[in-house]
């Protein structure tokens, strides 16, 4: 499954993947954990921002409760706005007998071969819309891109982590109800 993208104009990247539990399509465990429940593929959220190993290894050991807290609320604000964008850029692309899954929509590139220009700038300004809203919803919660990043990356590599996360998603859906 290929991650899809798109740049965030003179702006922080974010990078946003599909998140877990029953709002979980898996985006990864959230692009890695963003793959929500929604109904959209987990590769609509690969992102692509380099990350070190270490910088991996250090989030997956530091992680705070209270960071698992506002994570887990991130991504699930999120998700009504991803859904969004991948309904709507899958059905543009119908238009163009194009799949969405031969396309790459990553909030830090996109890579459209065969979309015509017109129907590549909709969707560019589809994901430029999404990315901005994820990355200010993750602002608001407390995060910068590169850490929520970290996390979302950490998550993948550490499954006590992933199970942490999975298990507040959990909590507040359950709450949500």
């Amino acid at each position: 499954m290929r991650p899809h993208s798109v740049s965030l104009r003179r702006r922080k990247t974010l990078r946003l993947r599909p998140t877990l539990g029953r709002v979980i399509v898996t985006c990864g465990l959230m692009a890695g954990v963003m793959g929500l429940v929604s109904g959209g593929p987990a590769q609509f959220w690969g992102q692509t921002l380099p990350g070190t190993g270490a910088a991996i290894a250090q989030a997956q050991t530091t992680v705070a409760d209270e960071e698992i807290v506002r994570y887990a609320l991130s991504v699930l604000q999120m998700e009504i706005y991803r859904n969004e964008a991948y309904t709507e850029i899958k059905d543009l692309l119908l238009t163009v007998n194009v799949d969405i899954k031969d396309v790459t929509l990553v909030c830090t590139d996109s890579d459209l071969p065969g979309v015509p220009r017109r129907e590549r700038r909709q969707v560019e300004d589809i994901m430029i819309t999404y990315c901005n809203q994820a990355r200010d919803i993750v602002e608001v919660n407390g995060f910068t891109p590169e850490r929520f990043n970290e996390i979302t990356d950490a998550h993948q590599e550490n499954e006590a982590l992933a199970e942490r996360i999975r298990a507040e998603l959990a909590r507040q859906q359950e709450q949500e109800e």
